[in-house]
């Protein structure tokens, strides 16, 4: 099963379906295996990740030492660790250095630094919603049976996510604030000094949406998905600006009844308030001062 969802390119599920099994038993090293196979293919796998293939692919090594697909998908691995580790390297010191340069510019031509991002950018909206329903057509042609058109979408759907979603994902994604303690560890003392001020890391936040929104569109899209994700955003965008329309008016309305209905409740309370005050007053002094005016006369208590 993992193996199927590995081709559909469901890598987080096929890690799910292996650890299923390893929860039932323990003892299947063609489980370990695939899992390790999961995440070492899963483009989008960091760094932490890549490691949890690794002691994956050692257990189902120990597991089966004579087997040689196993060995050799480790090999694999330490490579592809050894390549992400530099790649992310060079994003981040890139990223820093970037920064660094655009705070520098920004300072000569006094422009004020502003990088507080309030909503997702409608790209980003649209990208993810396109991989979304990718997901979804392949699901709906592997409940029909129609592997031909599964792997047909398979294939554009890599070439959708290679091309455009993974490059702007990854700009959009990364948190310069949150750092894999082995990549920071691994960056030259330069880099870490950079990512170490509040300033650059702002920047960093401002720069990568703006490199994410470049990449929009540059490799392949689907028309027909891009069509429908844009109205579908756009459907969404409109709901809820009716919905905050509408909030805004009913606290507009409220505003303004607010003060009628406020005087209106104090006058009530008020004429409650005196009657009470009165009943009290005539009773105390009935009680109390009536009383002993009525003594010093008659010689007697009142009758009650």
């Amino acid at each position: 099963m993992s193996c199927a969802y590995m081709r559909l390119n469901h890598f987080y599920v096929a890690v799910q379906a292996c650890d299923e099994i390893i929860r039932m038993t323990d003892l299947s090293a063609e489980s370990f295996f695939r899992r390790s196979q999961a995440r070492t293919y899963n483009l989008k796998s960091n760094y932490s990740e890549l490691e949890l293939a690794e002691t994956d692919i050692r257990t189902a090594i120990e597991k089966k030492p004579e087997e040689k697909k196993y060995k050799n998908h480790l090999e694999i691995l330490m490579k592809r660790k050894e390549e992400k580790l530099e790649e992310d390297k060079k994003f981040v010191r890139e990223m820093a250095e970037y920064a660094r340069r655009s705070l520098e510019l920004k300072k000569q031509k006094e422009i004020t630094v502003n990088a507080t991002l309030l909503e997702m950018p409608r790209e980003v909206k649209i990208m993810r919603t396109i991989k979304e329903k990718y997901a979804d057509c392949m699901e709906f042609f592997r409940d029909t049976d129609d592997n031909k058109q599964v792997l047909l979408t398979v294939e554009e759907f890599n070439k959708f996510s290679k091309t455009s979603y993974q490059k702007m994902m990854r700009y959009y994604n990364f948190n310069p604030a949150n750092i894999e303690p082995q990549l920071l560890e691994a960056l030259p003392e330069e880099t870490r000094e950079l990512l170490s001020d509040e300033a650059i890391v702002q920047e960093i936040n401002s720069l990568k949406v703006k490199e994410a929104l470049m990449l929009f569109g540059e490799g392949f899209i689907n028309f027909d998905l891009f069509k429908y994700a844009t109205e579908l955003v756009f459907k969404e965008e409109k709901k809820r600006k009716k919905a905050l329309e509408k909030k805004q008016k009913d606290m507009a309305g409220l505003k303004e009844k607010t003060p009628s209905t406020s005087y209106g409740k104090m006058a009530v309370y008020g004429f409650v308030v005196s009657i009470l005050m009165y009943v009290l007053w005539n009773w105390m002094m009935h009680k109390f001062f009536w009383r002993d005016r009525e003594e010093n006369m008659f010689g007697r208590k009142p009758g009650f």
